[in-house]
Protein backbone atom coordinates (compact mmCIF):
# COMPACT_ATOMS: atom_id res chain seq x y z
CA UNK A 1 0.00 0.00 0.00
CA UNK A 2 2.73 2.36 0.62
CA UNK A 3 3.85 2.30 -3.29
CA UNK A 4 0.07 3.58 -4.19
CA UNK A 5 0.33 5.48 -1.27
CA UNK A 6 3.46 7.07 -3.10
CA UNK A 7 2.36 7.39 -5.94
CA UNK A 8 -0.70 9.09 -5.07
CA UNK A 9 1.32 11.63 -3.69
CA UNK A 10 3.43 12.19 -6.75
CA UNK A 11 0.74 12.21 -9.13
CA UNK A 12 -1.32 14.24 -7.59
CA UNK A 13 -4.43 12.09 -7.27
CA UNK A 14 -7.41 13.46 -5.78
CA UNK A 15 -9.84 10.48 -5.86
CA UNK A 16 -7.98 6.81 -6.17
CA UNK A 17 -11.08 4.79 -6.00
CA UNK A 18 -13.27 6.48 -8.61
CA UNK A 19 -9.59 6.27 -11.14
CA UNK A 20 -9.22 2.77 -10.03
CA UNK A 21 -13.42 1.93 -10.94
CA UNK A 22 -12.53 3.72 -14.40
CA UNK A 23 -9.73 1.91 -14.67
CA UNK A 24 -11.00 -1.31 -14.28
CA UNK A 25 -14.00 -0.33 -16.79
CA UNK A 26 -11.52 0.60 -19.23
CA UNK A 27 -9.66 -3.07 -18.73
CA UNK A 28 -13.46 -4.64 -19.43
CA UNK A 29 -13.76 -2.73 -22.56
CA UNK A 30 -11.57 -4.71 -25.12
CA UNK A 31 -12.30 -2.85 -27.99
CA UNK A 32 -11.21 0.80 -26.73
CA UNK A 33 -7.93 1.11 -28.04
CA UNK A 34 -5.29 1.46 -25.65
CA UNK A 35 -4.58 5.27 -26.54
CA UNK A 36 -7.61 6.39 -25.84
CA UNK A 37 -7.47 5.46 -22.14
CA UNK A 38 -7.29 8.09 -19.63
CA UNK A 39 -3.84 9.49 -18.25
CA UNK A 40 -5.20 8.59 -14.47
CA UNK A 41 -6.56 5.02 -15.13
CA UNK A 42 -2.85 4.15 -17.62
CA UNK A 43 -1.08 4.85 -13.81
CA UNK A 44 -3.27 3.07 -11.70
CA UNK A 45 -2.92 0.21 -14.93
CA UNK A 46 0.58 0.45 -14.31
CA UNK A 47 0.52 0.61 -10.04
CA UNK A 48 -1.56 -2.85 -10.31
CA UNK A 49 0.54 -3.91 -12.56
CA UNK A 50 3.87 -3.54 -10.43
CA UNK A 51 2.16 -4.73 -7.62
CA UNK A 52 1.31 -8.27 -9.36
CA UNK A 53 -2.32 -6.94 -8.60
CA UNK A 54 -3.61 -6.58 -12.24
CA UNK A 55 -3.91 -9.78 -14.55
CA UNK A 56 -4.62 -8.59 -17.68
CA UNK A 57 -6.13 -11.87 -19.68
CA UNK A 58 -7.57 -10.40 -22.48
CA UNK A 59 -7.13 -11.79 -25.96
CA UNK A 60 -4.94 -9.73 -28.45
CA UNK A 61 -6.58 -8.52 -31.63
CA UNK A 62 -3.80 -10.05 -33.27
CA UNK A 63 -4.59 -13.29 -31.69
CA UNK A 64 -8.18 -13.45 -32.96
CA UNK A 65 -7.00 -12.06 -36.12
CA UNK A 66 -4.45 -15.19 -36.77
CA UNK A 67 -6.96 -17.44 -35.47
CA UNK A 68 -9.57 -16.28 -38.47
CA UNK A 69 -7.28 -16.25 -41.35
CA UNK A 70 -5.85 -19.66 -40.57
CA UNK A 71 -9.00 -21.27 -39.43
CA UNK A 72 -9.21 -23.45 -43.15
CA UNK A 73 -6.30 -24.58 -43.03
CA UNK A 74 -5.13 -28.43 -42.24
CA UNK A 75 -3.93 -28.65 -38.18
CA UNK A 76 -0.29 -29.62 -38.91
CA UNK A 77 -0.12 -25.93 -41.04
CA UNK A 78 -1.67 -24.21 -38.43
CA UNK A 79 0.56 -25.59 -35.89
CA UNK A 80 3.74 -24.59 -37.65
CA UNK A 81 2.16 -21.70 -38.51
CA UNK A 82 1.26 -20.83 -35.05
CA UNK A 83 5.04 -21.07 -34.31
CA UNK A 84 5.87 -18.69 -36.49
CA UNK A 85 3.34 -16.72 -35.31
CA UNK A 86 4.14 -16.85 -31.44
CA UNK A 87 8.41 -16.36 -32.44
CA UNK A 88 7.35 -13.28 -34.60
CA UNK A 89 5.01 -11.67 -32.43
CA UNK A 90 6.89 -12.26 -28.87
CA UNK A 91 9.98 -12.46 -30.38
CA UNK A 92 12.85 -15.71 -28.73
CA UNK A 93 15.70 -15.69 -26.61
CA UNK A 94 17.18 -19.26 -27.83
CA UNK A 95 19.42 -19.58 -30.36
CA UNK A 96 19.05 -18.29 -33.06
CA UNK A 97 17.45 -15.49 -31.15
CA UNK A 98 14.91 -12.95 -32.85
CA UNK A 99 13.31 -9.87 -32.00
CA UNK A 100 9.59 -9.04 -31.66
CA UNK A 101 7.98 -8.10 -34.90
CA UNK A 102 5.37 -4.93 -35.26
CA UNK A 103 1.75 -6.56 -35.40
CA UNK A 104 1.46 -4.75 -38.62
CA UNK A 105 4.60 -6.84 -40.27
CA UNK A 106 2.78 -9.64 -38.77
CA UNK A 107 -0.32 -9.09 -40.49
CA UNK A 108 1.37 -8.23 -43.87
CA UNK A 109 3.34 -11.21 -44.28
CA UNK A 110 0.81 -13.28 -43.44
CA UNK A 111 -1.87 -11.77 -46.11
CA UNK A 112 0.93 -12.09 -48.53
CA UNK A 113 1.51 -15.63 -48.07
CA UNK A 114 -1.99 -17.08 -46.76
CA UNK A 115 -3.05 -17.38 -50.70
CA UNK A 116 -0.09 -19.75 -50.91
CA UNK A 117 -0.95 -21.24 -48.11
CA UNK A 118 -4.51 -21.67 -49.53
CA UNK A 119 -3.54 -23.73 -52.54
CA UNK A 120 -1.50 -25.79 -50.93
CA UNK A 121 -3.91 -26.82 -48.70
CA UNK A 122 -6.21 -26.93 -51.35
CA UNK A 123 -4.11 -29.54 -53.25
CA UNK A 124 -3.68 -31.84 -50.51
CA UNK A 125 -0.46 -30.71 -48.63
CA UNK A 126 -0.84 -31.57 -44.66
CA UNK A 127 2.03 -29.84 -43.63
CA UNK A 128 4.68 -27.32 -44.36
CA UNK A 129 7.44 -30.33 -44.81
CA UNK A 130 5.85 -31.46 -47.59
CA UNK A 131 6.82 -28.44 -49.73
CA UNK A 132 8.75 -28.88 -52.66
CA UNK A 133 10.90 -25.93 -54.95
CA UNK A 134 8.11 -26.61 -57.56
CA UNK A 135 5.52 -25.96 -55.00
CA UNK A 136 6.99 -22.62 -54.11
CA UNK A 137 7.42 -22.07 -57.75
CA UNK A 138 3.70 -22.74 -58.63
CA UNK A 139 1.98 -20.52 -56.27
CA UNK A 140 4.70 -17.33 -56.79
CA UNK A 141 2.10 -14.18 -58.34
CA UNK A 142 3.29 -12.67 -61.75
CA UNK A 143 2.89 -9.34 -60.18
CA UNK A 144 5.79 -7.59 -58.80
CA UNK A 145 5.02 -6.53 -56.10
CA UNK A 146 2.69 -9.58 -54.97
CA UNK A 147 5.42 -11.85 -56.14
CA UNK A 148 7.94 -9.92 -53.93
CA UNK A 149 5.87 -9.43 -50.70
CA UNK A 150 4.82 -13.55 -51.29
CA UNK A 151 7.90 -14.33 -51.56
CA UNK A 152 9.72 -12.23 -48.17
CA UNK A 153 6.70 -13.63 -46.00
CA UNK A 154 7.75 -17.45 -47.07
CA UNK A 155 11.25 -16.87 -46.46
CA UNK A 156 10.26 -15.62 -43.24
CA UNK A 157 7.97 -18.84 -42.56
CA UNK A 158 10.37 -21.39 -43.60
CA UNK A 159 13.10 -19.37 -42.10
CA UNK A 160 11.65 -19.77 -38.58
CA UNK A 161 10.35 -22.95 -39.13
CA UNK A 162 13.97 -24.23 -40.20
CA UNK A 163 15.72 -22.54 -37.29
CA UNK A 164 13.06 -24.39 -35.35
CA UNK A 165 13.66 -27.83 -37.05
CA UNK A 166 10.26 -28.05 -37.82
CA UNK A 167 11.41 -27.89 -41.63
CA UNK A 168 14.49 -29.63 -43.32
CA UNK A 169 14.63 -27.04 -45.92
CA UNK A 170 14.26 -23.36 -46.35
CA UNK A 171 12.60 -23.87 -49.55
CA UNK A 172 12.06 -20.13 -50.50
CA UNK A 173 15.40 -18.89 -49.68
CA UNK A 174 16.63 -19.83 -52.96
CA UNK A 175 13.74 -18.67 -55.22
CA UNK A 176 14.11 -15.37 -56.87
CA UNK A 177 10.67 -12.68 -56.42
CA UNK A 178 12.33 -9.53 -56.92
CA UNK A 179 11.90 -6.23 -55.18
CA UNK A 180 9.16 -4.06 -54.21
CA UNK A 181 8.31 -1.61 -57.21
CA UNK A 182 8.92 1.57 -55.15
CA UNK A 183 6.06 4.00 -56.39
CA UNK A 184 7.06 7.96 -57.28
CA UNK A 185 4.27 10.34 -56.58
CA UNK A 186 3.04 11.95 -59.59
CA UNK A 187 3.07 15.35 -57.88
Amino acid sequence: MLSLTRRQHEHRWQAPRRTLSRALAYLSVSARPARQRSERARRVIEVLAEMNLLHDDRTRAVDTWFAEKTAGLPEQIRDELGVWFLIMRDGSTQAPRRKPRAEATINTQLRFALPALHAWAADGVTSLREISHEHVLAVLPETRNERAGCGQALRSIFGVLKARKLVFIDLAVRVVTGWFQLRESLL
